[in-house]
């Protein structure tokens, strides 16, 4: 079965749109068994922790895709942007502010890659209970967390650029083009090209300025 990373939310929503008691009242049904009755019936995950980690590698992005793609048109695309003070050059009171929010949360940057870290190690040991048909779910789920932490990493540079070394990004730059080819042999199992020419593009524009080009 070919599975989203929607598909604990279609179940969410299945659930709620024909149970209101699923969410209230005393039969009110919590988040986390939720979440583990999720892991067990649909990824035939013994551990009942699968949704869960999902859950929590997502709430450890940082420098998200719309930030990327903010940087990437406000810089490349119409100039908008001051190189070495982006967030402080955004358009809109609102996005300045958003940047700026984004920039303190990336003081903590380690810690959440430690923290990233640990949940690959968690998701591994979960996709080793699961029946052997649903494995496949690791390489996107592995490469998802990878790429939360990667970007986190990245977003610190750009936005912080002074506390990086040209070795350090030259690295990063790497790292980001090698998640990048495991994410288009991914993407291609799911679904058609789309916009990976798109998403390429954005890519390889992060890849070129960390190596200073």
């Amino acid at each position: 079965m070919i599975r989203t990373f929607s598909t604990p939310g279609i179940i969410y929503g299945g659930i709620f749109t024909w149970n209101i008691d699923a969410y209230s009242g005393e039969d009110a049904i919590s988040k986390e068994k939720l979440n583990g009755e999720i892991s067990r019936l649909e990824y035939s995950d013994i551990t009942e922790t699968y949704v869960g980690l999902l859950e929590k590698a997502a709430m450890k992005q940082i420098y998200d895709w719309w930030a990327c793609v903010v940087v990437y048109e406000g810089v490349a695309g119409d100039g908008s942007f001051d190189n070495n003070n982006i967030e402080l050059s955004a358009i809109s009171d609102e996005i300045k502010a958003r940047f700026m929010e984004i920039k303190k949360e990336l003081t903590n940057v380690e810690e959440v890659t430690s923290e990233l870290s640990q949940i690959r190690k968690d998701l591994r040991k979960a996709v080793v209970s699961m029946d052997s048909s649903n494995r496949i779910e690791f390489a996107k789920v592995d490469n998802a967390v990878v790429g939360i932490d990667l970007w986190n990493r990245i977003g610190k540079v750009m936005l912080s650029g002074e506390n990086a070394s040209e070795a350090d990004k030259k690295v990063l730059a790497e790292e980001l083009e090698i998640w990048f080819m495991r994410y288009k042999e991914i993407y291609r199992t799911y679904t058609k090209e789309s916009m990976i020419g798109r998403v390429a593009k954005v890519v390889f524009w992060y890849a070129d300025r960390l190596r200073g080009m």
